[in-house]
């Protein structure tokens, strides 16, 4: 009985000192170790714990509050047609066109707000604007690009 308490003791003793020497400055293990004990091997597998990831400071409400949200819509000129005829936003609203050329050059124009952008083929353009007045206004595209151009035509919708 003693000769088994003694191995015990030993081995007990060898794995505590094994640990604390495979721990690092900050208290966290190395990889995986080997340890020989009089002819038995012990598999060691290590635990590895990352720190949590920071976690940015939330703007305060009242500044939340001010940053309008962005409405964005994707728009594509081609083959005599607009990708989207028909955009409904909120009066006050931070309105983003993102307008693609596909096939040929396009004008895209909305006399009421001053845009008046072109964009050559595979060419993307970006047009940011407030809708600060409420009623329909019409786009179309402000470039000839052939025999179906009267047809490429929209509408914003202001509420």
């Amino acid at each position: 009985m003693k000769k088994i308490y003694k191995k015990y003791l030993i081995l007990s003793s060898v794995l505590i000192f094994i640990g604390a020497g495979c721990s690092d400055s900050r208290g966290q293990s190395s990889s995986t170790s080997d340890v020989e004990v009089k002819n038995t091997v012990i598999k060691m597998d290590a635990v590895v714990q990352a720190a949590p990831p920071e976690v940015p400071a939330a703007a305060p409400l009242k500044e939340r509050a001010k940053a309008p949200a962005i409405k964005t819509f994707k728009i594509t000129g081609k083959n005599w047609e607009w990708s989207q005829t028909m955009i409904t936003v909120k009066k006050g609203d931070h309105v983003r066109l993102v307008i693609t050329g596909a096939d040929a050059d396009h004008g895209f124009a909305m006399k009421d707000f001053g845009i008046n952008v072109t964009v050559k083929p595979g060419e993307t353009k970006t047009v940011d604007f407030v809708a600060d007045k409420v009623g329909e206004f019409g786009f179309r595209c402000s470039i000839p690009c052939g025999e179906g151009h009267r047809d490429m035509v929209g509408k914003l919708v202001v509420e």
